[in-house]
């Protein structure tokens, strides 16, 4: 399971179309200690959901890990700041599912502001990276 060593998830298999928007690749390192951590190259959707560059990983249950995001301004759901949360769950040796759930705010023609219901499904793959 990716509760040991260090994997690498990558959402890749999008249309022609989006691909450069809707794609990412993570890279989970486990230290020492059993602390995950995440790193990625900055571009795409997770830029404009709030995920910086590298990051702290929650580990839920074997093999089923999230992530946490925040920032103040380059945000694509809301007006001052956003956030996300991304779940990515094992799904065997070489696959993974995973859900994006936006922090975001609607602002409604009358001027209300309405919270953003939104939850993004997907799989991606999953590969252990041997140095």
């Amino acid at each position: 399971s990716s509760n040991d060593g260090e994997w690498s998830y990558s959402a890749g298999d999008v249309d022609a179309q989006n691909h450069a928007t809707f794609q990412f690749n993570l890279r989970i390192v486990r230290d020492e200690n059993g602390t995950s951590s995440m790193t990625r190259e900055a571009g795409g959707v997770l830029d404009v959901l709030g995920f910086s560059t590298k990051g702290a990983v929650m580990t839920i249950a074997p093999g089923q890990i999230a992530m946490l995001a925040s920032a103040e301004d380059n945000c694509l759901f809301t007006e001052q700041a956003c956030g996300a949360i991304l779940e990515i769950s094992d799904n065997g040796a070489t696959d993974a599912q995973f859900s994006v759930l936006p922090i975001g705010s609607v602002k409604q023609e009358n001027g209300n502001r309405d919270i953003l219901h939104f939850i993004a499904l997907g799989s991606c793959k999953r590969t252990e990276i041997s140095e």
